[in-house]
C-alpha cells in the first residue's frame, strides 16, 4: 500500500512538472512573438502623415447656452476647435506603429490625448448643463459623445436615466 502511494507523489510530481515546462515554453513563445510583432512594427515607416484620421468637430451639435458657468465652459471646449484630434479607438501602440509608421506614432499619441482631453470637457459640460437644468442640451451632448464612442457605460447610463 505505501509503495503505491510513493508511486502516485512521483506520477503527480512528474506531471506538475511537465505542466509547469509547458507553460513557461507558451510564455516565453508569446513573448517572443510579441517582441517580434514589435520590431517589425517599429521598422514600419510611413511617407505622408495619416490626415484622414484627423477629426474635424461638428460645433453645431455643441449647444451653446444663456447660463454664465455654462458660456465660460463653452469657450473652454472652443480652445480645442484649432487642436488636432484623432480616435484611434481600440488599436494597441503595435497596431499603430504598423498601420501607421513609427515616425508619426507619438503625434498619433498625442493627438488621441488630445481628443480624451475634449472628451472629458465635453461630458462635463454636459453635466454642468444638467445641473443647470437644461435638460435638452445636456442630453445633446451626451448623444454626441455617445457618436464617437458608444462604449462609454457611463454616458449610456446618463441617456437611459433621461429617456426613462
Amino acid at each position: 500500500m505505501r509503495f503505491s502511494g510513493v508511486i502516485g507523489v512521483v506520477i503527480l510530481f512528474l506531471v506538475c512538472a511537465w505542466c509547469i515546462k509547458k507553460g513557461i515554453h507558451k510564455r516565453n513563445d508569446s513573448w517572443e512573438s510579441y517582441l517580434k510583432e514589435e520590431c517589425e512594427a517599429n521598422a514600419t515607416l510611413q511617407t505622408s502623415f495619416p490626415f484622414q484620421l484627423l477629426l474635424t468637430i461638428d460645433w453645431n451639435k455643441i449647444p451653446q447656452v444663456t447660463s454664465e458657468k455654462c458660456e465660460v465652459f463653452y469657450h473652454t471646449l472652443l480652445s480645442f476647435e484649432t487642436k488636432k484630434m484623432v480616435h484611434l479607438k481600440d488599436l494597441s501602440n503595435t497596431e499603430v506603429k504598423k498601420l501607421y509608421g513609427i515616425n508619426f506614432f507619438s503625434q498619433l499619441i498625442q493627438n488621441e490625448e488630445t481628443f480624451y482631453q475634449f472628451m472629458k470637457h465635453l461630458i462635463a459640460y454636459g453635466d454642468l448643463l444638467e445641473e443647470e437644468n437644461f435638460l435638452k442640451e445636456s442630453i445633446q451632448v451626451y448623444e454626441y459623445v455617445m457618436s464617437f464612442d458608444y462604449s462609454n457605460q457611463k454616458m449610456r447610463g446618463k441617456l437611459m436615466t433621461h429617456y426613462e
